[in-house]
């Protein structure tokens, strides 16, 4: 061939792969100017989103305060707000002023706690007149939420850069003032749900205070300076509290390059193209493992922090004596051992599931009575089901079933099926036992929403939630059905999954006789 056609042939070949990657590179600037826009507004979508359902939960505990001050009858309204405070953790003290005898609670010519002096710091302005209740200035220092009525309101007030909410009532008779103030921590309790979830995107979601501390966050450390952010204030109620979502952009950078010079090779050499597609759907495949993994770790790090909070929270209201009464300290320290256990097994479902993964998990085979052992945890299981509202049904034989297992394994695969029914349970719980030919069986059956029918062998897998959305009130780390599996199966037993008739989820574990 001659040099002008070889030049020729390398111009025709060159000519269209310049044309295409220039079409490719213009339809890529384009449609990145458009994912930029899309997530622009997606991200201040999922911001005021979360900022509108954080604010519900404040109102929903405003109102609720509000009606509960309203209820309390004319006759010993001072006796009763007192009582009442005391019975409620959201309630951090309790005020009542009449006028012409002054503020009668918390007495100020009496010994006062701590609580109190500061209480009677704080909010001064109000009670010395200064600061009129109906109408507070909308400044920095504080301004007021407040129902249509004249006669109630819910106050945010500000005393050293520290927010407070002061809910208050007056008696339109004696206009006697009287309310609570609430404990901005069990607020921030009845918020920490909201968080337990890895948001939807590669967005981190971080709630602010007013002095722009993080509070909760969401999602992967990002710096703000660096990160395209999108922010929702969260509402009146909270004055400069807001929501802030932020993202870095780079997935989408890194995908648009990936495109562009797919466009090039493959213009190129088509023979190319499966090896585009089989390293695309490999390096999917590590981004769905890899994602999965960072919920995990999100959820596992939200479970292990809403307990924790919760003991932190009760812990110090023992410890600084603001639970005079017996049976509330008793119910108080019946939490954080409930919420001890709860850490408990969420650790050993964690190491467990590392001995799995590694075949690192020993096991030490016995003669187990499976309806024994049943029947041992369902009692252990009894009092939480009773504070859930679920009944627990035990159709579990008299007579022993024995099989040979490692008790510890078979122990821990069923408390994770107990623990995946009373988090859907939906009302019942029924652990029932059977034994048929060669095989003996433990059934855990609920009343919950069920598994559709694709998803019935997905839900053992691992990091896999069912349930997996950005308002999902049920915290979990999608690892207990696994694990019950693998335990099981290591030892030639299964775990399967059954729809109940009537509605609702059957787990059956299978032991064989040679088990």
């Amino acid at each position: 061939m001659k040099k002008w056609a070889m030049g020729l042939l390398g111009l025709l070949l060159i000519v269209p792969i310049l044309a295409v990657g220039s079409l490719g590179w213009r339809l890529l600037q384009h449609e990145q100017k458009s994912r930029e826009s899309l997530t622009r507004t997606v991200m201040q979508a999922q911001a005021e989103m979360l900022a509108q359902k954080l604010g519900g939960i404040a109102q929903r505990l405003e109102r609720q305060t509000l009606a509960e001050l309203a209820a309390l009858p004319a006759k010993d309204r001072l006796k009763q707000l007192e009582a009442l405070a005391a019975s409620r953790p959201l309630y951090r003290q309790a005020f009542f002023h009449q006028p012409g005898r002054g503020l009668l609670l918390p007495s100020a010519g009496g010994p006062l706690t701590r609580d109190a002096r500061d209480f009677l710091q704080r909010f001064e302005p109000f009670f010395s007149g200064r600061q009129p209740w109906e109408k507070a200035p909308q400044e920095r220092e504080g301004r007021t939420y407040e129902s249509d009525s004249l006669l109630e309101g819910c106050l945010p007030w500000f005393d050293q850069n520290q927010l407070h909410l002061l809910c208050w009532r007056r008696d339109p008779e004696s206009q006697a003032l009287f309310g609570v103030e609430l404990e901005l921590m069990c607020l921030l309790s009845e918020w920490a749900p909201c968080f337990a979830n890895q948001p939807q995107g590669n967005f981190t979601a971080v709630l602010r205070d007013g002095e722009d501390q993080p509070i909760f966050q969401m999602g992967p450390s990002l710096q703000t300076e660096a990160a395209d952010s999108a922010s929702a204030p969260l509402g009146p109620g909270f004055p400069h509290w807001r929501v802030d979502v932020l993202s870095d952009g780079r997935p989408a950078g890194v995908r648009n390059l990936r495109i562009f010079y797919g466009l090039l090779l493959g213009s190129l050499l088509a023979a190319l193209f499966s090896g585009e597609a089989l390293l695309l759907w490999q390096a999917r495949r590590h981004y769905l493992d890899a994602q999965r993994k960072t919920l995990f770790v999100s959820n596992v790090s939200h479970e292990l922090k809403t307990p924790l909070t919760t003991i932190r929270m009760y812990a110090e209201m023992l410890e600084e004596g603001r639970v005079p009464e017996e049976g509330q300290r008793a119910r108080y320290l019946h939490v954080i051992g409930e919420e001890c256990r709860r850490l408990t097994r969420l650790v050993n479902n964690v190491l467990d599931f590392s001995r799995i993964e590694q075949h690192r998990r020993t096991y030490r085979p016995s003669r187990v009575d499976v309806a024994e052992l049943a029947r041992s945890l369902a009692d252990q299981q009894e009092l939480r089901c009773r504070e859930k509202g679920v009944r627990l049904v035990r159709e579990i034989p008299g007579e022993p079933v024995w099989r040979l297992t490692d008790r510890d394994a078979l122990e821990q695969a069923l408390l994770n099926l107990l623990d995946n029914a009373l988090k859907y349970g939906g009302g019942e719980v029924r652990v029932r036992v059977s034994r048929g030919p060669g095989e003996a069986a433990v059934e855990v059956l609920d009343r919950g929403p069920g598994i559709p029918a694709g998803r019935r062998e997905k839900i053992f897998e691992k990091f896999y939630r069912d349930d997996d959305t950005l308002t999902t009130a049920i915290a979990g780390s999608g690892l207990g059905l696994t694990i019950a599996r693998g335990l099981l199966r290591d030892q030639g037993g299964d775990v399967r999954y059954l729809p109940r008739e009537g509605g609702g989820s059957c787990f059956q574990i299978h032991l064989k006789e040679n088990t």
